[in-house]
Protein backbone atom coordinates (compact mmCIF):
# COMPACT_ATOMS: atom_id res chain seq x y z
CA UNK A 1 0.00 0.00 0.00
CA UNK A 2 1.12 3.51 -0.95
CA UNK A 3 1.29 4.45 2.56
CA UNK A 4 3.35 1.82 3.29
CA UNK A 5 6.22 2.59 1.20
CA UNK A 6 5.72 6.24 2.53
CA UNK A 7 6.60 5.17 6.26
CA UNK A 8 9.76 2.92 4.56
CA UNK A 9 11.09 5.67 2.65
CA UNK A 10 11.15 8.88 4.69
CA UNK A 11 14.03 7.97 7.35
CA UNK A 12 16.48 8.80 4.65
CA UNK A 13 17.49 12.52 5.14
CA UNK A 14 17.60 13.09 1.78
CA UNK A 15 13.63 12.08 1.33
CA UNK A 16 12.68 14.15 4.20
CA UNK A 17 13.80 17.21 2.98
CA UNK A 18 11.83 16.14 -0.09
CA UNK A 19 8.95 15.30 1.88
CA UNK A 20 8.90 18.47 3.86
CA UNK A 21 9.65 20.50 0.50
CA UNK A 22 5.93 19.32 -1.06
CA UNK A 23 4.52 19.74 1.63
CA UNK A 24 5.67 23.68 2.39
CA UNK A 25 6.01 24.91 -1.45
CA UNK A 26 1.84 25.71 -0.58
CA UNK A 27 2.61 27.46 2.68
CA UNK A 28 4.95 30.61 2.34
CA UNK A 29 3.25 31.90 5.15
CA UNK A 30 3.29 30.54 8.39
CA UNK A 31 0.14 29.07 10.14
CA UNK A 32 -0.30 29.93 14.11
CA UNK A 33 -0.50 26.81 16.13
CA UNK A 34 -3.70 28.29 17.07
CA UNK A 35 -5.31 26.80 13.76
CA UNK A 36 -4.39 23.21 14.59
CA UNK A 37 -8.46 22.05 15.75
CA UNK A 38 -7.32 17.98 16.39
CA UNK A 39 -4.42 18.66 18.78
CA UNK A 40 -3.55 20.78 21.65
CA UNK A 41 -0.92 22.72 23.97
CA UNK A 42 0.22 22.66 26.78
CA UNK A 43 1.66 26.38 28.46
CA UNK A 44 2.24 27.87 32.00
CA UNK A 45 4.41 29.67 34.16
CA UNK A 46 7.61 28.73 35.56
CA UNK A 47 8.44 30.80 38.85
CA UNK A 48 10.75 30.58 42.25
CA UNK A 49 9.10 29.61 45.69
CA UNK A 50 9.28 34.04 46.13
CA UNK A 51 7.21 34.42 43.06
CA UNK A 52 9.61 35.42 40.70
CA UNK A 53 10.11 34.03 37.17
CA UNK A 54 12.14 31.93 35.78
CA UNK A 55 13.10 32.24 31.91
CA UNK A 56 15.58 29.53 29.79
CA UNK A 57 14.01 27.24 32.37
CA UNK A 58 14.08 23.77 30.24
CA UNK A 59 10.80 22.02 29.67
CA UNK A 60 10.34 18.34 28.65
CA UNK A 61 6.92 17.00 27.73
CA UNK A 62 6.81 13.35 26.77
CA UNK A 63 3.70 11.56 25.80
CA UNK A 64 3.03 8.58 28.33
CA UNK A 65 1.21 6.95 25.64
CA UNK A 66 4.19 6.15 23.34
CA UNK A 67 7.34 7.42 24.60
CA UNK A 68 7.95 10.47 22.43
CA UNK A 69 9.19 13.70 23.38
CA UNK A 70 9.40 17.53 22.57
CA UNK A 71 11.81 20.08 24.47
CA UNK A 72 10.87 23.62 24.74
CA UNK A 73 12.49 26.55 27.07
CA UNK A 74 10.54 29.92 29.23
CA UNK A 75 10.79 33.07 27.71
CA UNK A 76 11.74 36.17 29.61
CA UNK A 77 8.45 36.13 31.59
CA UNK A 78 8.85 32.60 32.14
CA UNK A 79 5.93 31.40 30.15
CA UNK A 80 5.98 28.40 28.12
CA UNK A 81 3.88 26.89 25.47
CA UNK A 82 4.67 23.30 24.17
CA UNK A 83 4.40 22.57 20.44
CA UNK A 84 0.89 20.71 19.28
CA UNK A 85 0.53 17.64 20.67
CA UNK A 86 -2.05 15.08 20.39
CA UNK A 87 -4.94 14.43 23.06
CA UNK A 88 -3.29 12.02 25.71
CA UNK A 89 -1.41 11.80 29.05
CA UNK A 90 1.77 13.53 29.61
CA UNK A 91 4.68 14.39 32.00
CA UNK A 92 6.06 17.49 32.08
CA UNK A 93 9.78 17.83 33.60
CA UNK A 94 11.21 21.34 34.50
CA UNK A 95 14.52 21.61 35.24
CA UNK A 96 16.67 24.47 36.13
CA UNK A 97 20.16 24.63 37.36
CA UNK A 98 20.40 25.30 40.94
CA UNK A 99 16.61 24.50 41.70
CA UNK A 100 15.04 20.66 42.27
CA UNK A 101 12.92 18.87 39.49
CA UNK A 102 9.63 19.43 38.95
CA UNK A 103 7.35 16.63 37.00
CA UNK A 104 3.61 17.52 36.33
CA UNK A 105 1.40 14.81 34.92
CA UNK A 106 -1.38 16.56 32.79
CA UNK A 107 -4.49 15.32 30.65
CA UNK A 108 -4.39 16.95 27.74
CA UNK A 109 -7.77 16.65 26.04
CA UNK A 110 -8.44 17.47 21.71
CA UNK A 111 -8.42 21.03 21.23
CA UNK A 112 -7.76 21.81 24.62
CA UNK A 113 -5.09 24.54 25.90
CA UNK A 114 -4.30 23.72 29.35
CA UNK A 115 -2.23 25.57 32.02
CA UNK A 116 -0.04 23.65 33.97
CA UNK A 117 1.95 26.47 36.29
CA UNK A 118 5.25 25.30 38.21
CA UNK A 119 6.88 26.56 41.37
CA UNK A 120 10.54 25.19 42.01
CA UNK A 121 12.41 25.17 45.29
CA UNK A 122 15.97 25.82 45.72
CA UNK A 123 18.28 22.49 45.41
CA UNK A 124 19.53 20.15 42.68
CA UNK A 125 17.95 18.80 39.78
CA UNK A 126 18.60 15.38 41.81
CA UNK A 127 15.45 16.58 43.92
CA UNK A 128 11.84 15.83 41.92
CA UNK A 129 8.97 16.63 43.25
CA UNK A 130 5.82 15.22 41.05
CA UNK A 131 2.56 16.56 40.79
CA UNK A 132 0.00 14.32 39.97
CA UNK A 133 -2.92 16.46 38.16
CA UNK A 134 -6.33 16.44 40.78
CA UNK A 135 -9.90 16.74 39.51
CA UNK A 136 -11.12 18.30 36.61
CA UNK A 137 -8.84 21.00 35.16
CA UNK A 138 -10.19 24.47 35.13
CA UNK A 139 -10.37 25.74 31.39
CA UNK A 140 -8.82 29.05 31.60
CA UNK A 141 -7.40 29.35 28.48
CA UNK A 142 -10.38 29.71 26.34
CA UNK A 143 -13.56 31.19 26.01
CA UNK A 144 -15.09 28.79 24.27
CA UNK A 145 -18.31 27.29 25.88
CA UNK A 146 -19.00 22.89 25.24
CA UNK A 147 -18.43 19.97 26.45
CA UNK A 148 -15.40 16.92 25.55
CA UNK A 149 -16.51 13.11 25.26
CA UNK A 150 -13.36 11.15 26.26
CA UNK A 151 -12.22 7.86 24.90
CA UNK A 152 -13.79 6.14 27.98
CA UNK A 153 -17.27 7.99 27.95
CA UNK A 154 -17.60 7.75 24.07
CA UNK A 155 -16.55 3.67 24.60
CA UNK A 156 -18.98 2.87 27.72
CA UNK A 157 -22.04 5.62 26.99
CA UNK A 158 -25.26 3.56 25.81
CA UNK A 159 -26.08 4.08 21.79
CA UNK A 160 -28.07 2.52 19.81
CA UNK A 161 -26.65 1.64 16.94
CA UNK A 162 -23.07 2.72 18.15
CA UNK A 163 -23.58 5.84 15.62
CA UNK A 164 -21.42 8.27 17.36
CA UNK A 165 -23.26 11.45 15.95
CA UNK A 166 -25.64 10.62 18.99
CA UNK A 167 -23.70 11.64 21.29
CA UNK A 168 -24.18 15.70 20.21
CA UNK A 169 -27.72 15.06 22.08
CA UNK A 170 -26.32 15.31 25.55
CA UNK A 171 -24.53 18.82 24.85
CA UNK A 172 -26.71 21.61 26.07
CA UNK A 173 -28.94 22.91 23.76
CA UNK A 174 -28.79 20.27 20.96
CA UNK A 175 -31.68 17.93 19.63
CA UNK A 176 -31.72 16.11 16.55
CA UNK A 177 -34.13 17.14 13.77
CA UNK A 178 -33.34 13.51 12.05
CA UNK A 179 -35.75 12.19 14.62
CA UNK A 180 -38.68 14.88 14.66
CA UNK A 181 -38.67 14.19 10.42
CA UNK A 182 -41.93 12.23 9.26
CA UNK A 183 -42.55 10.56 6.04
CA UNK A 184 -39.73 10.37 3.82
CA UNK A 185 -35.65 10.37 5.09
CA UNK A 186 -33.49 12.38 2.61
CA UNK A 187 -31.16 9.76 1.26
CA UNK A 188 -28.00 11.31 3.03
CA UNK A 189 -29.92 11.17 6.32
CA UNK A 190 -30.84 7.09 5.90
CA UNK A 191 -27.31 5.81 7.25
CA UNK A 192 -27.92 7.18 10.81
CA UNK A 193 -28.82 10.56 12.63
CA UNK A 194 -26.21 13.10 12.39
CA UNK A 195 -28.20 16.29 11.83
CA UNK A 196 -28.88 18.21 15.22
CA UNK A 197 -29.84 21.79 15.79
CA UNK A 198 -27.37 23.75 18.51
CA UNK A 199 -28.81 26.22 19.96
CA UNK A 200 -31.60 27.01 17.74
CA UNK A 201 -29.50 27.22 14.31
CA UNK A 202 -29.80 25.19 11.32
CA UNK A 203 -28.40 21.91 11.06
CA UNK A 204 -26.12 23.35 7.88
CA UNK A 205 -24.75 25.81 10.16
CA UNK A 206 -22.48 22.98 12.21
CA UNK A 207 -19.23 21.97 11.31
CA UNK A 208 -17.56 18.44 12.13
CA UNK A 209 -14.17 18.08 11.81
CA UNK A 210 -12.32 14.47 11.98
CA UNK A 211 -8.38 14.39 12.45
CA UNK A 212 -8.84 18.79 11.53
CA UNK A 213 -10.54 17.95 8.02
CA UNK A 214 -13.86 18.52 7.65
CA UNK A 215 -16.40 15.41 7.36
CA UNK A 216 -19.73 16.62 5.38
CA UNK A 217 -20.66 16.24 2.28
CA UNK A 218 -22.21 19.45 0.37
CA UNK A 219 -26.01 18.34 -0.50
CA UNK A 220 -27.48 18.51 2.66
CA UNK A 221 -24.45 19.09 5.05
CA UNK A 222 -24.06 15.81 6.22
CA UNK A 223 -21.67 13.54 8.17
CA UNK A 224 -19.51 11.86 5.63
CA UNK A 225 -17.32 9.09 7.30
CA UNK A 226 -19.01 7.35 10.60
CA UNK A 227 -16.22 6.81 12.33
CA UNK A 228 -16.29 3.63 14.32
CA UNK A 229 -16.77 4.04 18.02
CA UNK A 230 -13.99 2.07 18.89
CA UNK A 231 -12.06 3.85 16.95
CA UNK A 232 -12.72 7.54 18.55
CA UNK A 233 -9.61 8.94 20.37
CA UNK A 234 -12.43 11.76 22.31
CA UNK A 235 -14.52 14.80 20.64
CA UNK A 236 -15.44 17.87 21.90
CA UNK A 237 -18.60 19.75 20.84
CA UNK A 238 -18.47 22.99 20.85
CA UNK A 239 -21.99 24.75 20.98
CA UNK A 240 -21.35 28.70 21.23
CA UNK A 241 -18.06 30.67 21.41
CA UNK A 242 -16.40 28.67 18.61
CA UNK A 243 -12.88 30.55 17.75
CA UNK A 244 -11.60 31.12 14.37
CA UNK A 245 -9.37 28.67 14.67
CA UNK A 246 -12.67 26.20 13.59
CA UNK A 247 -14.01 28.28 10.83
CA UNK A 248 -16.90 28.24 8.54
CA UNK A 249 -19.92 27.02 11.16
CA UNK A 250 -22.11 29.48 12.73
CA UNK A 251 -23.81 26.41 14.66
CA UNK A 252 -22.15 24.42 16.42
CA UNK A 253 -18.50 22.21 16.10
CA UNK A 254 -17.54 18.80 16.44
CA UNK A 255 -14.13 17.71 16.66
CA UNK A 256 -13.19 13.82 16.41
CA UNK A 257 -9.71 12.82 16.68
CA UNK A 258 -8.71 9.17 15.62
CA UNK A 259 -6.91 6.70 17.56
CA UNK A 260 -3.24 6.60 17.07
CA UNK A 261 -0.94 3.56 18.42
CA UNK A 262 1.34 3.92 21.06
CA UNK A 263 4.06 1.88 21.94
CA UNK A 264 2.59 -1.04 23.29
CA UNK A 265 0.36 -3.41 21.39
CA UNK A 266 -3.78 -2.46 21.73
CA UNK A 267 -6.42 -4.34 20.45
CA UNK A 268 -9.60 -6.04 20.85
CA UNK A 269 -12.57 -7.57 19.37
CA UNK A 270 -16.49 -6.59 19.68
CA UNK A 271 -20.01 -8.09 19.03
CA UNK A 272 -23.03 -6.30 20.39
CA UNK A 273 -26.88 -7.41 19.16
CA UNK A 274 -30.31 -7.00 19.25
CA UNK A 275 -32.82 -8.90 18.04
CA UNK A 276 -36.90 -9.94 18.71
CA UNK A 277 -36.64 -11.82 21.73
CA UNK A 278 -34.73 -9.12 23.47
CA UNK A 279 -36.58 -6.54 22.14
CA UNK A 280 -40.11 -4.81 23.51
CA UNK A 281 -43.15 -4.31 21.68
CA UNK A 282 -43.20 -0.64 19.59
CA UNK A 283 -45.84 1.05 21.35
CA UNK A 284 -47.84 1.72 18.21
CA UNK A 285 -48.26 -1.69 17.77
CA UNK A 286 -51.76 -2.48 19.26
CA UNK A 287 -51.77 -5.47 21.27
CA UNK A 288 -54.78 -7.59 19.76
CA UNK A 289 -54.64 -9.93 16.91
CA UNK A 290 -53.29 -9.72 13.34
CA UNK A 291 -50.43 -8.13 11.83
CA UNK A 292 -50.36 -5.23 14.55
CA UNK A 293 -50.34 -7.07 17.74
CA UNK A 294 -47.14 -8.98 17.35
CA UNK A 295 -43.28 -7.52 17.69
CA UNK A 296 -41.87 -6.07 14.49
CA UNK A 297 -38.85 -8.16 13.54
CA UNK A 298 -35.32 -7.44 14.70
CA UNK A 299 -32.09 -8.42 13.92
CA UNK A 300 -29.01 -6.11 14.61
CA UNK A 301 -25.41 -7.46 14.90
CA UNK A 302 -22.59 -5.09 15.15
CA UNK A 303 -18.99 -6.04 15.23
CA UNK A 304 -15.55 -5.29 14.64
CA UNK A 305 -11.58 -5.12 16.48
CA UNK A 306 -9.17 -2.89 16.60
CA UNK A 307 -5.17 -3.21 16.80
CA UNK A 308 -2.30 -0.44 16.78
CA UNK A 309 1.27 -0.15 18.26
CA UNK A 310 4.90 0.64 16.76
CA UNK A 311 4.60 0.01 13.15
CA UNK A 312 8.46 -1.69 13.25
CA UNK A 313 8.12 -4.39 16.15
CA UNK A 314 11.52 -4.89 18.26
CA UNK A 315 12.50 -1.33 18.17
CA UNK A 316 13.94 0.71 20.94
CA UNK A 317 12.66 3.95 20.89
CA UNK A 318 9.74 3.97 18.29
CA UNK A 319 9.06 6.68 16.29
CA UNK A 320 6.23 5.12 13.56
CA UNK A 321 2.86 3.97 15.32
CA UNK A 322 0.42 2.65 13.65
CA UNK A 323 -3.69 2.20 14.26
CA UNK A 324 -6.32 0.05 12.56
CA UNK A 325 -9.77 -0.82 12.80
CA UNK A 326 -12.91 -2.73 10.89
CA UNK A 327 -16.66 -2.32 12.24
CA UNK A 328 -19.62 -3.87 10.55
CA UNK A 329 -23.31 -3.78 11.45
CA UNK A 330 -26.29 -5.91 9.77
CA UNK A 331 -29.42 -4.39 10.43
CA UNK A 332 -33.16 -5.72 9.68
CA UNK A 333 -36.18 -4.11 11.46
CA UNK A 334 -39.35 -4.23 10.82
CA UNK A 335 -41.20 -0.79 10.22
CA UNK A 336 -44.90 0.36 10.83
CA UNK A 337 -46.86 2.32 8.82
CA UNK A 338 -50.92 2.97 8.60
CA UNK A 339 -52.47 4.36 5.86
CA UNK A 340 -55.65 4.76 3.91
CA UNK A 341 -56.35 3.01 0.49
CA UNK A 342 -59.84 3.24 -0.92
CA UNK A 343 -62.69 0.61 -0.38
CA UNK A 344 -64.36 -0.13 -3.73
CA UNK A 345 -64.78 -3.78 -4.08
CA UNK A 346 -64.22 -3.93 -8.48
CA UNK A 347 -65.87 -6.68 -9.91
CA UNK A 348 -66.96 -7.48 -13.54
CA UNK A 349 -70.42 -6.15 -12.59
CA UNK A 350 -69.42 -2.99 -11.33
CA UNK A 351 -67.87 -1.24 -8.87
CA UNK A 352 -69.23 -1.39 -4.85
CA UNK A 353 -69.29 1.41 -2.49
CA UNK A 354 -70.74 -0.01 0.07
CA UNK A 355 -68.42 0.73 2.43
CA UNK A 356 -68.58 4.38 2.10
CA UNK A 357 -72.33 4.33 2.01
CA UNK A 358 -72.14 1.82 5.25
CA UNK A 359 -69.52 5.47 7.08
CA UNK A 360 -71.61 7.61 5.86
CA UNK A 361 -75.57 6.60 4.45
CA UNK A 362 -76.41 10.48 3.52
CA UNK A 363 -73.63 9.90 0.92
CA UNK A 364 -75.16 10.49 -2.83
CA UNK A 365 -72.47 9.81 -5.96
CA UNK A 366 -73.38 12.05 -9.04
CA UNK A 367 -73.03 10.88 -12.46
CA UNK A 368 -70.98 13.60 -14.14
CA UNK A 369 -72.65 13.41 -16.98
CA UNK A 370 -76.24 13.39 -15.84
CA UNK A 371 -76.62 14.65 -12.33
CA UNK A 372 -80.16 12.81 -12.28
CA UNK A 373 -78.50 9.68 -11.74
CA UNK A 374 -77.33 8.99 -8.45
CA UNK A 375 -76.16 6.13 -6.09
CA UNK A 376 -77.08 6.07 -2.56
CA UNK A 377 -77.03 3.12 -0.06
CA UNK A 378 -79.50 1.59 -1.82
CA UNK A 379 -78.13 1.33 -4.85
CA UNK A 380 -74.37 1.19 -4.26
CA UNK A 381 -73.07 -0.34 -7.22
CA UNK A 382 -72.00 1.53 -10.25
CA UNK A 383 -72.47 -0.64 -13.24
CA UNK A 384 -69.47 -1.66 -15.44
CA UNK A 385 -70.89 0.01 -18.38
CA UNK A 386 -72.12 3.33 -16.94
CA UNK A 387 -71.38 6.55 -19.04
CA UNK A 388 -68.85 9.02 -18.04
CA UNK A 389 -66.20 6.23 -15.98
CA UNK A 390 -62.96 7.42 -16.43
CA UNK A 391 -60.38 4.50 -17.26
CA UNK A 392 -57.25 5.81 -15.46
CA UNK A 393 -59.59 6.03 -12.62
CA UNK A 394 -60.60 2.52 -13.05
CA UNK A 395 -57.09 1.61 -13.65
CA UNK A 396 -55.89 3.52 -10.32
CA UNK A 397 -58.10 1.96 -8.21
CA UNK A 398 -57.68 -1.85 -9.54
CA UNK A 399 -53.68 -0.87 -8.59
CA UNK A 400 -54.57 -0.10 -4.79
CA UNK A 401 -56.99 -3.16 -4.86
CA UNK A 402 -54.10 -5.98 -6.48
CA UNK A 403 -51.19 -4.71 -4.36
CA UNK A 404 -53.29 -2.80 -1.04
CA UNK A 405 -56.37 -4.25 0.26
CA UNK A 406 -57.64 -2.95 3.42
CA UNK A 407 -56.43 -5.81 6.48
CA UNK A 408 -56.79 -3.10 9.16
CA UNK A 409 -59.29 -1.56 11.39
CA UNK A 410 -62.95 -2.26 11.79
CA UNK A 411 -64.82 -3.93 9.05
CA UNK A 412 -65.67 -1.61 5.93
CA UNK A 413 -63.58 1.14 7.49
CA UNK A 414 -62.54 3.72 4.79
CA UNK A 415 -59.72 5.31 6.63
CA UNK A 416 -56.25 3.87 8.86
CA UNK A 417 -57.27 0.57 7.31
CA UNK A 418 -54.04 -0.86 5.82
CA UNK A 419 -51.26 -1.76 7.80
CA UNK A 420 -47.69 -2.44 6.03
CA UNK A 421 -44.71 -3.84 8.19
CA UNK A 422 -41.53 -4.25 5.20
CA UNK A 423 -38.00 -4.39 6.74
CA UNK A 424 -35.77 -1.59 6.54
CA UNK A 425 -32.09 -3.28 5.99
CA UNK A 426 -28.54 -1.46 6.43
CA UNK A 427 -25.56 -3.30 6.07
CA UNK A 428 -22.60 -1.64 6.99
CA UNK A 429 -18.86 -1.95 6.71
CA UNK A 430 -16.12 0.47 7.48
CA UNK A 431 -12.16 0.67 8.39
CA UNK A 432 -9.59 2.83 9.05
CA UNK A 433 -5.93 3.19 8.98
CA UNK A 434 -3.57 5.55 10.68
CA UNK A 435 0.08 6.26 10.60
CA UNK A 436 1.79 8.65 13.09
CA UNK A 437 5.76 9.35 12.64
CA UNK A 438 8.19 11.44 14.11
CA UNK A 439 11.31 12.20 11.81
CA UNK A 440 12.97 14.96 14.57
CA UNK A 441 12.17 16.79 17.03
CA UNK A 442 10.71 19.58 15.06
CA UNK A 443 9.21 17.63 12.52
CA UNK A 444 5.92 14.92 13.07
CA UNK A 445 3.22 13.77 10.29
CA UNK A 446 0.66 11.30 10.13
CA UNK A 447 -1.64 9.51 7.71
CA UNK A 448 -5.07 7.84 7.77
CA UNK A 449 -7.51 6.36 5.11
CA UNK A 450 -10.88 5.68 6.40
CA UNK A 451 -13.69 3.85 3.70
CA UNK A 452 -16.98 3.26 4.74
CA UNK A 453 -20.42 1.51 2.65
CA UNK A 454 -23.77 1.19 3.70
CA UNK A 455 -26.19 -1.05 1.39
CA UNK A 456 -29.38 0.25 2.29
CA UNK A 457 -33.40 -1.65 1.80
CA UNK A 458 -35.68 1.61 2.34
CA UNK A 459 -38.86 0.59 2.12
CA UNK A 460 -41.90 2.26 1.48
CA UNK A 461 -45.12 2.68 3.19
CA UNK A 462 -47.50 0.98 0.74
CA UNK A 463 -46.26 -2.38 -0.67
CA UNK A 464 -44.36 -2.19 -4.16
CA UNK A 465 -45.08 -0.98 -6.73
CA UNK A 466 -47.49 1.50 -4.84
CA UNK A 467 -44.70 3.02 -2.86
CA UNK A 468 -46.62 5.67 -1.26
CA UNK A 469 -44.88 8.43 -3.13
CA UNK A 470 -41.72 8.46 -0.25
CA UNK A 471 -38.04 8.52 -0.33
CA UNK A 472 -37.25 4.66 -1.08
CA UNK A 473 -35.85 2.16 -2.58
CA UNK A 474 -32.22 -0.08 -2.78
CA UNK A 475 -29.00 2.40 -2.11
CA UNK A 476 -25.70 2.55 -1.59
CA UNK A 477 -23.99 4.52 -0.10
CA UNK A 478 -19.75 4.62 -0.11
CA UNK A 479 -17.49 6.98 1.34
CA UNK A 480 -13.62 7.78 1.20
CA UNK A 481 -11.47 9.89 3.18
CA UNK A 482 -7.65 10.59 3.47
CA UNK A 483 -5.53 12.76 5.26
CA UNK A 484 -2.38 13.90 5.45
CA UNK A 485 -0.53 16.14 7.76
CA UNK A 486 2.78 17.28 8.72
CA UNK A 487 3.90 19.69 11.89
CA UNK A 488 7.30 21.87 11.70
CA UNK A 489 8.31 23.80 14.89
CA UNK A 490 10.82 26.86 13.68
CA UNK A 491 10.97 28.01 17.59
CA UNK A 492 8.78 27.64 20.67
CA UNK A 493 6.89 30.25 19.32
CA UNK A 494 6.58 29.66 15.57
CA UNK A 495 4.78 26.40 14.68
CA UNK A 496 3.54 25.57 10.67
CA UNK A 497 1.06 22.64 10.47
CA UNK A 498 0.31 21.40 6.49
CA UNK A 499 -2.65 19.79 5.74
CA UNK A 500 -4.32 18.07 2.68
CA UNK A 501 -7.36 16.03 3.29
CA UNK A 502 -9.74 14.56 0.63
CA UNK A 503 -13.36 13.20 1.53
CA UNK A 504 -15.34 11.85 -1.07
CA UNK A 505 -19.47 10.55 -0.53
CA UNK A 506 -22.00 9.09 -2.94
CA UNK A 507 -25.36 7.95 -3.04
CA UNK A 508 -26.69 5.95 -5.63
CA UNK A 509 -30.30 5.27 -5.31
CA UNK A 510 -32.64 3.41 -6.99
CA UNK A 511 -36.62 3.00 -7.33
CA UNK A 512 -38.05 -0.13 -6.18
CA UNK A 513 -39.90 -0.44 -9.32
CA UNK A 514 -36.86 0.88 -11.57
CA UNK A 515 -35.38 -0.54 -14.38
CA UNK A 516 -33.59 -4.41 -13.66
CA UNK A 517 -35.70 -4.74 -10.38
CA UNK A 518 -38.22 -7.80 -10.01
CA UNK A 519 -40.71 -4.65 -9.50
CA UNK A 520 -39.63 -2.99 -12.94
CA UNK A 521 -43.01 -3.12 -15.23
CA UNK A 522 -45.68 -3.68 -12.84
CA UNK A 523 -46.81 -0.73 -12.66
CA UNK A 524 -46.78 2.36 -15.12
CA UNK A 525 -48.04 5.56 -16.34
CA UNK A 526 -49.04 3.96 -19.65
CA UNK A 527 -50.52 0.85 -17.91
CA UNK A 528 -52.91 3.61 -16.16
CA UNK A 529 -53.81 5.47 -19.60
CA UNK A 530 -51.69 8.36 -18.92
CA UNK A 531 -49.23 8.28 -21.71
CA UNK A 532 -46.22 10.26 -22.46
CA UNK A 533 -44.73 10.38 -19.37
CA UNK A 534 -42.24 7.46 -19.50
CA UNK A 535 -39.26 8.96 -21.91
CA UNK A 536 -38.17 5.59 -23.85
CA UNK A 537 -34.86 6.71 -24.50
CA UNK A 538 -34.03 6.93 -21.01
CA UNK A 539 -34.52 3.62 -18.63
CA UNK A 540 -34.08 5.69 -15.30
CA UNK A 541 -37.55 7.34 -16.35
CA UNK A 542 -39.54 3.71 -15.74
CA UNK A 543 -41.54 3.52 -12.70
CA UNK A 544 -44.80 4.89 -11.52
CA UNK A 545 -45.01 8.71 -11.13
CA UNK A 546 -46.90 10.09 -7.81
CA UNK A 547 -50.53 10.31 -7.67
CA UNK A 548 -52.30 11.63 -4.77
CA UNK A 549 -55.82 11.39 -3.57
CA UNK A 550 -57.57 13.50 -1.28
CA UNK A 551 -58.19 11.49 2.04
CA UNK A 552 -55.82 8.73 0.90
CA UNK A 553 -52.16 7.62 0.90
CA UNK A 554 -50.44 8.66 -2.71
CA UNK A 555 -49.19 6.51 -4.75
CA UNK A 556 -46.17 6.34 -6.91
CA UNK A 557 -42.34 6.83 -6.88
CA UNK A 558 -40.81 9.76 -5.20
CA UNK A 559 -40.08 12.92 -7.54
CA UNK A 560 -36.59 12.63 -6.93
CA UNK A 561 -35.71 9.17 -7.14
CA UNK A 562 -33.90 7.22 -8.65
CA UNK A 563 -30.85 10.05 -7.86
CA UNK A 564 -26.84 10.20 -7.84
CA UNK A 565 -25.43 12.57 -5.26
CA UNK A 566 -21.97 13.07 -5.19
CA UNK A 567 -19.58 14.77 -3.30
CA UNK A 568 -15.48 15.01 -3.68
CA UNK A 569 -14.02 17.67 -0.87
CA UNK A 570 -10.08 18.58 -1.47
CA UNK A 571 -8.97 20.67 1.39
CA UNK A 572 -5.49 22.27 1.78
CA UNK A 573 -4.75 23.71 5.41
Amino acid sequence: MSDLRFISLVPAKRNIRYLLAALFVAFATLVPQAQIVETGVITGVVKDNTGAVIPNAHVNVRNNGTGLASNTTTNIQGIYVTPPLKPGDYSVAIEVPGFGKVVEKVRLEVGQRVAADASLAVGTTAESIEVQAAGELLETESAIVGNLRTEEAVRDLPLNGRNFNELFNLGAGAISTTAQSTGSIAYTQQRGPSYFAINGSRPQENRTLVDGIGDQENHNSMTAIFPPIDAIQEFSEVTQDADARYGRGNGGTINVVIKSGTNQYHGDVFEFFRNTVLDGRNYFNIPKAGPTGQKAPLRQNEFGATFGGPLFPRKDNPKTFFFADYAGKRFAQGQNFLSSVPVVDVTAAGYDFTNYFIQNPKLVIKSPLNPAITYTAANPIIPAGAAGLDQTGINILKLYQKYAQPNYGAAGATTNNFFYGPQLIINEDAFDVKIDHKFTEKDSAFFRYSQGRDILSQPGTLPNPLVGAVICGPASDPAYQAVLSETHVFSPTIVNTARYGWTRFFVYAKNWDGAGSPYAGLASSSQLNIPGVINPNNPLSVGLPVYSFSGYTSIGDAGNSPTNIGTNNYQAL
